[in-house]
């Protein structure tokens, strides 16, 4: 299951959510997943990807891509349904997905921290 939010003027944290049940290949989606996901990204790059959503500032710009490229890499969701965890549409998260293959691999100082949130990720949802 996954929470979104009614309004879009706030944050997800502060709103009411709406319930919607996503399902891929006859399973229901876990919101917890998200939440690790976002913690995680939160901790290594010290910006929260649902805070600001309108904010264009570099730190903020990377720690949305990030957390959208491991949504899209740890779950069953479609690209959709991630930019709208963010209040993106789908060509937003195209976009963090073409940023995120290029910088880690051209930038060792972003390599550092992808390698980081992935190492972390693998342990919390043991996935191989």
């Amino acid at each position: 299951m996954i929470y979104i939010a009614r309004h879009r003027s706030n944050p997800p944290d502060e709103c009411s959510y709406k319930r919607m049940t996503i399902k891929k290949q006859g399973k229901p989606y876990r919101m917890q997943t998200i939440e690790n996901i976002r913690d995680v990204v939160k901790e290594q790059t010290g910006y929260d990807p649902y805070f600001e959503p309108k904010k264009r500032d570099k730190n903020f710009v990377t720690s949305r891509q990030l957390f959208l490229y491991f949504v899209l890499k740890y779950t069953k969701i479609v690209q959709r349904q991630a930019g709208a965890l963010i209040k993106k549409d789908h060509s937003t998260v195209v976009y963090a997905i073409e940023c995120v293959n290029k910088f880690k691999d051209n930038e060792p100082c972003y390599a550092n921290v992808y390698n980081a949130i992935d190492l972390k990720l693998q342990q919390i949802t043991k996935v191989p």
